[in-house]
């Protein structure tokens, strides 16, 4: 199953709120930290970037020194991953603008988590969605397949297709 598995949004070096949905998130957090260190050491302006490492992409966008990063699989399209990312640091701006730091972990990891499975469930439809579009080329592909057969079975017999208006008005005028 496609699916992003791993969020963490930090500011500067201090990590804000992190979720998981995969049980044991601790390698996944490792290179996290690992591919923001690298990052934020070469870079101090806004930007985006996606590292890829086996069968994961690590997408991490960098805007106004907060740094969002969120695990994928590799396979789930970037502009999906850089929109979460996108909406998840606008609302990161607006929450932690707002001074609330109390409750601003535990209170964001929600909704963190909540906006994993919004993307997880976009993805899984894209792909069933493309999945029912195969299927349904392949029966068309079969019916016109059949339907050409059925023409070659007659041309063979001798009985030609019907002409057009405009095949029989040429004939006629010759």
């Amino acid at each position: 199953m496609v699916r992003v598995e791993y969020i963490r949004v930090s500011h500067r070096t201090s990590v804000l709120a992190k979720a998981s949905v995969v049980p044991d998130s601790h390698t996944i957090d490792v290179v996290a930290k690992r591919c923001v260190d690298q990052i934020t050491c070469k870079q101090s302006k806004d930007n985006r970037f996606s590292i890829t490492q086996d069968a994961r992409a690590f997408h991490i966008s960098v805007s106004k020194g907060f740094t969002v990063i969120c695990a994928a699989d590799k396979d789930i399209p970037r502009y999906l991953a850089f929109r979460l990312l996108e909406d998840i640091q606008e609302e990161v701006g607006k929450t932690y603008g707002m001074g609330c730091m109390g409750d601003f972990k535990q209170a964001f990891t929600k909704y963190l988590l909540v906006q994993i499975e919004r993307v997880n469930d976009q993805v899984n439809n894209m792909i069933l969605d493309a999945s029912a579009e195969e299927e349904l080329n392949q029966v068309v592909g079969t019916s016109t397949l059949n339907d050409l057969s059925k023409t070659t079975k007659k041309s063979k017999k001798g009985d030609a297709p019907p002409a057009t208006e405009e095949a029989k008005l040429r004939a006629f005028s010759s």
